[in-house]
């Protein structure tokens, strides 16, 4: 039994304990709804993200929520034998991508890998560890609101089912048309050296919808590389564009100076969020890293950025080994976070900032003391 194979030894006790928080964040302007899991959720879907990993499903397309897989591998798909990104591309986004997963059709799939199992079993499962309870308001299924997004499993099982639901079907599509495909998350990108016309288009949309996923006109829009120049587009953070008979990727203007200002402010002493300044430093080191193709070499503005950016992962280090008694550390972490203490204490005391600099002194000195003590 499905059951017995995979969860039985954990069920009793995960079945007492399968609550989640619900939290919200904001992304620009709209608010997203998401769900902490607790451990034995995080078991339960670990246990299905190794059991799943023994059967090495090859998902060609995906090129998001895999191991390795990054925007820039993404792009790197649609440059041509002259190492030029294709001039006609077409991007599409699902709506409500993790809501309209159905869990029949789920279970299905599963049950060409578990053919032992009964696909009526294998969706109750679904339902009961995978799936939100009850409805949305953008789906009318039955009685699910769609995988649970931040849950573990749920990015695994979303490229599964649209492996099976469009991509193959896209794939041996677009091959027929001569069209790049790839597929990052949610967001699917078209590419080609030929015009992709209306009608490929419309191919396209029928394609998606057989699978049930509808598609967001709203930010589905094709580009042409050739009409944009040097001013490129950005595709998810990350710039492209043709210059000097190559590939290029660059990172995006408006976002470079939204970063700067975010550090400039963190290393001044206000409270930044650490976690989108490492999303922004994510795709800027996805910009500006150069490959054999696709080369990017870094501005003068962007290595003051990196070197702000060093200065700010020092400020961090510093402040968070203030918190311990250093008793962590090894004598070569050591010596290396005191060279940090210096360096940031010489700068306070530049800016006359003298009460801070003697309580970092007073620290120094007296962890210094209690290695000794220690030793």
């Amino acid at each position: 039994m499905f059951l017995n194979r995979i969860f039985m030894p954990l069920y009793l006790r995960c079945l007492r304990d399968v609550t989640f928080i619900k939290g919200k964040t904001v992304t620009n302007g709209k608010t997203r709804v998401h769900y902490i899991p607790n451990k034995s959720i995080v078991l339960i879907h670990t246990l299905l993200i190794n059991e799943l990993g023994k059967f090495k499903i090859p998902l060609p397309s995906a090129t998001g929520w895999e191991k390795g897989s990054s925007v820039r591998k993404n792009l790197l798909r649609h440059v041509n034998g002259d190492y030029l990104f294709h001039t006609f591309w077409y991007k599409v986004d699902i709506s409500h991508a993790y809501e309209h997963v159905s869990p029949e059709g789920l279970a299905l799939i599963l049950h060409e890998l578990y053919s032992g199992v009964p696909p009526a079993e294998i969706k109750s499962y679904l339902k009961s560890f995978f799936f939100l309870p009850g409805k949305t308001k953008h789906v009318v299924t039955e009685n699910t609101g769609g995988l649970v997004e931040g849950f573990p499993a749920s990015p695994k099982l979303f490229n599964l089912y649209a492996e099976f639901m469009i991509d193959t079907n896209l794939r041996e599509y677009c091959g027929k048309s001569a069209i790049t495909y790839s597929r990052l998350g949610d967001d699917l990108l078209f590419s080609s050296d030929v015009p992709i016309g209306k009608q490929k288009k419309k191919q396209i949309q029928d394609i998606i919808a057989l699978g049930f996923l509808p598609i967001n006109f709203k930010k589905t829009k094709p580009f042409n590389l050739l009409k944009l120049g040097e001013d490129g587009y950005v595709v998810n953070g990350v710039g492209i564009r043709n210059r000097n008979n190559q590939a290029e990727f660059f990172y995006p203007r408006d976002r470079l100076s939204r970063l700067e200002v975010m550090l400039h402010s963190a290393l001044q002493g206000a409270w930044m969020n650490a976690n989108v300044i490492e999303g922004y430093m994510g795709r800027f080191r996805e910009s500006t890293f150069g490959v054999r193709y696709a080369h990017s070499r870094r501005t003068k503005r962007e290595e003051r950025l990196v070197q702000m950016y060093r200065k700010y992962k020092n400020r961090l280090r510093l402040f968070s080994y203030m918190e311990s008694d250093g008793s962590h550390c090894n004598d070569k972490k050591f010596k290396k976070l005191h060279q940090i203490f210096f360096w940031y204490c010489s700068k306070l005391k530049h800016k006359g900032d003298i009460e801070v600099f003697a309580m970092i002194e007073d620290f120094i000195q007296s962890t210094r003391t209690q290695r000794k003590a220690t030793v």
